[in-house]
């Protein structure tokens, strides 16, 4: 991930991801949110794969967090590799997964508007960590996460 001060101190795990039954599939980086109920596949990392955001079933339920909201759209059985420090996978297949759309923020700067788009990262939310029975292990001194099976 860039090298983003927003995402200081947050953990991403190393993921490659695989869509429409291997039709697109490539590496993302995956920053671990247990505050997120679920997980989801940002726009930017949908482009790299080739994919168009527009090309899928919208969802009827936009994505919230702290900083708004974005459109969302469906994508059916994702599978999610996991990749460790050691080059040690795992796969995980996935029901349904959402995708966000990156919102465009306004404000006003000297009575005129202004845009930016906000990226969205690709997230593991706790759906995952529930429907895999992972328990999450944070070493917040040392600076190191893990997952592992129950």
């Amino acid at each position: 991930m860039a090298e983003d001060p927003e995402y200081e101190g947050a953990f991403f795990f190393s993921a490659h991801i695989i869509l429409e039954e291997g039709k697109y599939s490539g590496p993302i980086n995956m920053l671990l949110d247990t505050g997120s109920g679920r997980t989801i596949i940002g726009q930017n990392d949908l482009t790299k794969l080739g994919v168009d955001i527009t090309d899928l079933r919208r969802s009827p339920n936009p994505i919230a967090g702290w900083g708004g909201t974005a459109e969302s759209f469906i994508l059916v059985k994702p599978c999610i590799i996991l990749i460790d420090e050691d080059k040690k996978s795992e796969a995980f297949e996935i029901d349904e997964m959402l995708c966000g759309r990156n919102p465009r923020q306004t404000r006003s700067k000297g009575g005129q508007k202004q845009f930016r788009t906000v990226s969205i990262p690709s997230v593991i939310g706790r759906d995952f960590l529930k429907t895999h029975d992972l328990v999450v292990h944070i070493d917040i001194r040392n600076e190191d996460v893990y997952l592992y099976k129950r």
